[in-house]
């Protein structure tokens, strides 16, 4: 196990460890590659990640405010209860296949990522641009999508049942099959010009 003051920045590699806790804001963490590494409550603060691989990584509680990845690879990668706001996902990685639970994910872009069969659980997901994403057969559970953008983005075979703040517009994203919420489709009905009274009363 690593904790404490770890920087990571004389190793290439880093396999089969848990980190824990370790302080590394506004550093540059350039060419590495872990494998099998559970990172938790670490602070990465202003970090910059390029050229670095994730396989089977796991963080937990961990802090991302400001930090960027370019250029990056993620495999079966997972995020839960991390603060990852802002992040510009559309630059970071060469291979995006991650999960997120109970981020914070405000502001964040995705823009034209294909991201199929991914799950999005308990996060708050306000004003991200999901604009020309492939989002088919992934799954937005019990998320806030409030004011979040999906033009041109193909959301078919998509699951949005219990999420709050989704606003779809089939004239700008490839729907069918798509799975919404009662107050989404209110939403959608008021605005194609249907009145929908039960639920939104004049």
């Amino acid at each position: 196990m690593i904790s404490g003051t770890w920087t990571g920045e004389s190793e290439s590699f880093v396999c089969d460890q848990i980190i824990e806790r370790v302080q590394i804001s506004g550093s540059l963490i350039e060419d590495v590659e872990f494998s099998d590494v559970t990172f938790t409550g670490c602070n990465f603060f202003n970090v910059k990640f390029i050229g670095v691989t994730f396989t089977r990584s796991i963080f937990k509680g961990c802090d991302f405010s400001t930090a960027s990845f370019d250029q990056c690879s993620f495999s079966d990668t997972h995020f839960d209860e991390c603060k990852l706001i802002g992040i510009n996902w559309a630059v970071a990685g060469l291979a995006i296949d991650i999960q997120f639970s109970s981020c914070r994910l405000d502001y964040s872009s995705f823009l034209k990522l294909t991201l199929r069969n991914k799950k999005f659980e308990k996060c708050s997901a306000i004003e991200c641009n999901f604009s020309h994403c492939d989002l088919r057969r992934s799954q937005f559970i019990e998320c806030d999508l409030s004011n979040s953008s999906f033009t041109g983005a193909d959301v078919r075979d998509t699951n949005f049942f219990t999420s709050t703040g989704v606003l779809i517009d089939p004239s700008t994203t490839k729907v069918g099959n798509t799975t919404i919420g009662s107050e989404t489709a209110a939403r959608l009905a008021v605005s194609l010009g249907f009145s929908v009274p039960s639920i939104f009363p004049k």
